[in-house]
């Protein structure tokens, strides 16, 4: 089994202490975007495995997952790649968020050294009800 089917294997049970194996020490981990949010708290950089806990632990007070679709993993020695869909309903708003993903990973020592995680960021906003626009420009 690839790391990164494994990953998805692992994320799927639920459980992040079966997740933290596959995560360098060293890892980087990036939710969606590198500069943290108090407003969205998946938002921001996250180190090693405590980081990936961290993450994980966001994920999981933030949204009611409904659905979510791995639908294509390639991988070669340093780099996994993946996509799919989702639909999560944000727990404070009570509202939608449905987007397709892509995952990119560097991989050292078949662990995740580097993950960052791409979905649609104007979908989460609304549907968390906050923008950043201003803040970009």
């Amino acid at each position: 089994m690839s790391v990164i089917e494994a990953f998805f294997t692992a994320l799927k049970s639920g459980d992040p202490d079966r997740v933290l194996p596959m995560i360098a020490e060293d890892a980087i981990i990036v939710g969606v975007r590198g500069k943290a949010d108090p407003r969205l708290p998946i938002y921001g950089t996250y180190r090693g495995r405590e980081g990936m806990r961290a993450f994980l632990g966001e994920l999981r007070k933030a949204f009611d997952t409904e659905a979510f679709e791995v639908d294509e993993m390639l991988e070669s020695e340093a780099l996994g790649f993946a996509s799919g869909r989702f639909r999560h309903r944000v727990r404070h708003t009570g509202r939608l968020f449905v987007s397709t993903w892509a995952l990119r990973a560097k991989l050292a020592d078949g662990k995740i050294a580097h993950y960052l995680f791409f979905e649609d960021t104007a979908a989460l906003e609304a549907a968390f009800g906050v923008s950043t626009a201003e803040e970009a420009a």
